[in-house]
């Protein structure tokens, strides 16, 4: 037998990939390109996920995206050079539909499929997914587990868990249209997977915080932006938006030119005004009002009051819009929503195999913020939020992919991966690290921005493919993100001049440039440019 061959009697000949958006896109195209036999279930009739705009959907109608097409394309496949460099989402739709035509990834996807359940079960040849034997029940969540997972166990000195490596049971349903060979409409079907790869998303379950007096003294309407597709219908009202980042920014500016009044909620701007750094005449712009925390919305009077955290009142508040993120949810997944997740004693006893803990708006425990950490053959692309997203998912994805070559439950573990106790070692490490960074464990769990970088490279060096050409790319979109991030308004509904810049890699890949508002020259190129670039005003 050649290496070759040998090596790809290794691999994990079946692939489950769950979502075809850009996650699920670029991790089917890798794994497939590979030699992994891969099957991509999707629940809608489309490619692309979030960016696929319905009007019942997350997308709302004029969503422009706040990040050029330089920076978002994947790390081999540009976006059309003829498009502006900040995007209309049916440009990214089109992007990713072509995407998936390019690399004949299409093929791989089952339409009109959802996937219902994910499931562990015990490793037998000739395994093709009917009558499975369950995995021992327990809490895997946790290094030990927890219940009859600790009898399955080998000695922890000599790795020996990892030779109890499950596979996967998924069971879909199909839908009507779906496209599952051989089933009806509604009536499950399960097959066995060698490893499960969740491309999901995480924008489909709102997440409304409890706002003190809400439920109890506010008899205006609520919403959340997952909900908003255009202003019209807010016309005339008064708008509290509650949220400052990526969604409470542009929707305030969108809904401001039919509101009577639109207040954001900034709870940094309390923090600011302590520390003298921000004064009131910089609190209003038009009709967009700056606001701090919220403290409580006020019984009696209209039913429409709310005070913040500087003792202001506001009164006559028509509609209260969230604009506060999404929950992650893994419906599929045992133990995978935060509308079940619960505290466990170590000897509560389990009926099936707990996967997931959901915390707030934390998922544990994944290691590297995309390995289980107890079955690492169960992965996680693009959780990670405030990021340039689609070449991210492809890093991540390519990580994946080294370690899933390697023999199913070998033993010691794949050599791109620690063993199990150091995978849960850097979990309490990791959360460590976020305490002292004063940052708040839930919301804060996937949060990258500027770490987003020093992240991919670690991508690129596990996966094996940190050349130095990848190394300049990287440096290029470094630069870019930050001279949008230092353009971008800091005022909530500030203005979005920035979107009018044009950025332009410089021939060779060693820089870029940007043409500030239609000025009709470029300026800026590598680090040193560049920095005089972030200084001119859209």
């Amino acid at each position: 037998m050649t290496m070759a061959s040998a090596e790809a009697s290794h691999r994990p000949q079946k692939v489950a990939v769950l979502g075809a958006g850009a996650a699920g896109l670029v991790t089917g195209r890798l794994f497939h390109e590979a030699g992994f036999r891969v099957r991509i279930f999707e629940k809608t009739s489309t490619v692309g996920g979030v960016w696929k705009y319905r009007p019942e959907d997350v997308m709302y109608r004029s969503l422009v995206t706040n990040l050029p097409k330089e920076i978002m394309a994947f790390l081999d496949t540009p976006f059309d050079p003829s498009l502006p460099s900040f995007l209309r989402h049916t440009d990214v739709q089109t992007y990713l539909e072509g995407y998936a035509k390019q690399y004949d990834v299409e093929k791989l996807i089952t339409f009109d499929t959802e996937v219902k359940e994910v499931r562990p079960v015990r490793r037998t040849r000739g395994q093709e997914g009917k009558g499975a034997a369950p995995y021992p029940p327990g809490d895997y969540t946790r290094e030990h587990g927890v219940g009859a997972a600790r009898e399955k166990e080998g000695p922890e000195g000599a790795e020996g868990e990892e030779s109890q490596a499950p596979v996967w049971q998924v069971t879909v349903v199909r839908q009507a249209g779906g496209s599952v060979a051989g089933a009806c409409e509604g009536v499950p079907e399960s097959e066995v997977f060698d490893a499960v790869v969740v491309c999901n998303g995480h924008y489909q379950v709102p997440h409304c915080p409890d706002l003190p007096g809400l439920r109890e003294h506010y008899r205006g309407r609520v919403m959340h932006s997952r909900d908003y597709d255009h202003p019209e219908a807010l016309r005339g009202l008064k708008v509290l938006c509650v949220g400052y980042r990526a969604s409470g920014t542009d929707i305030a500016r969108e809904v401001a030119q039919v509101a009577s009044e639109v207040h954001v909620v900034d709870r940094r701007l309390s923090k600011m005004m302590e520390d003298g750094k921000e004064e009131a005449g910089a609190l209003q712009r038009g009709n967009i009002y700056r606001r701090p925390g919220l403290r409580v919305f006020l019984p009696g009077g209209d039913g429409k009051s709310a005070m913040f955290e500087d003792g202001s009142v506001c009164t006559g508040i028509d509609l209260v819009l969230y604009c506060t993120g999404f929950q992650y949810h893994v419906p599929f997944l045992s133990g995978g929503s935060a509308f079940e997740s619960r505290p466990l004693s170590p000897s509560a006893p389990l009926s099936d195999a707990r996967l997931l803990r959901v915390e707030d708006r934390a998922v544990f425990p994944l290691y590297q913020h995309l390995f289980h950490a107890f079955f690492p053959s169960l992965v996680f692309i693009g959780l990670l939020h405030s990021v340039v997203p689609f070449p991210l998912f492809e890093l991540q994805a390519r990580w994946a992919l080294k370690t899933l070559r390697q023999p199913p439950g070998s033993d010691p573990p794949p050599p791109s991966l620690p063993p199990r106790r150091r995978r849960f070692q850097w979990l309490e490490e990791e959360k460590m690290r976020q305490e002292a960074a004063g940052r708040v464990l839930g919301r804060d769990w996937f949060f990258l921005g500027p770490g987003q970088w020093a992240y991919k490279r670690l991508l690129a060096r596990e996966a094996g493919c940190l050349t130095s050409a990848l190394e300049e790319d990287l440096q290029v979109r470094e630069g870019i993100y930050n001279d949008v991030s230092n353009r971008r308004p800091v005022f909530p509904g500030g203005s979005d001049a920035y979107r009018r810049c044009e950025y332009r890699r410089v021939a060779g890949g060693e820089g870029w440039e940007v043409e500030v508002g239609g000025k009709g020259s470029f300026e800026g190129a590598g680090e040193e440019k560049g920095e005089g670039a972030r200084k001119a005003q859209c």
